[in-house]
């Protein structure tokens, strides 16, 4: 455990007359998250990657309607991960816990990779950045609408959408931060700089 008075804590743990508990240790790191407003252990804001891509609430990723929002590609717009068979899925890596799933869409290649994020250790993760790549293997250029609606649907957070030229026989993409909270604040575009430098991190 970091921070102040935790050292302390521990030392006089290891200074007691008898060997540290399974028990004992528990009080402390349970007084240290109480002062210092720790989130919980499965706290419901966790977030994961539904079978078809959508970031959701951990609890429920095999719950279709509970996704926090999904990717729509083109017009009319088709949400990502819906064919039969879904999209696949592998993480960075091979072990790494960076989800990223794949699938085709009119011609082009679509990858998306997903990582939960949070400023600090001390909480769950509290938004996803989401990375959403075309590759065109065609020889003419295209446009291509993408649009990621949040779910259900709010008045204060309305879809994100924007429009990718995607080069022929070359790709784009674009970066976003979606909040857990969706509903209250909005997906936003992201640099891809900030985007890889927290993934690294």
């Amino acid at each position: 455990m970091g921070g102040p008075g935790a050292r302390h804590a521990g030392e006089k743990e290891l200074a007691a007359k008898d060997d540290p508990t399974f028990e004992s240790v528990c009080r402390i790191s349970a007084d240290e998250a109480a002062a210092r407003g720790r989130r919980v252990k499965d706290h419901p804001h966790d977030v994961g990657i539904a079978p078809d891509g959508a970031p959701a609430a951990q609890r429920h990723l095999f719950r279709r309607q509970a996704a926090i929002a999904f990717l729509e590609i083109g017009e009319p717009a088709t949400r990502f991960g819906s064919a039969k068979p879904p999209c696949a899925r592998r993480l960075l890596n091979g072990w790494m816990p960076i989800v990223v799933t794949s699938d085709e869409h009119d011609g082009l290649k679509i990858e998306q990779t997903t990582y939960g994020y949070t400023k600090t250790c001390r909480r769950r993760a509290a938004v996803c950045h989401v990375r959403i790549k075309l590759t065109n293997a065609g020889q003419a250029s295209r446009k291509v609408k993408l649009c990621l609606p949040p779910q259900p649907a709010s008045e204060k957070s309305p879809p994100f959408s924007t429009e990718l030229e995607v080069p022929a026989g070359g790709d784009n993409s674009v970066c976003l931060s979606v909040p857990f909270a969706i509903l209250e604040s909005p997906a936003r575009p992201i640099p891809a700089a900030e985007f890889d430098q927290k993934l690294r991190k």
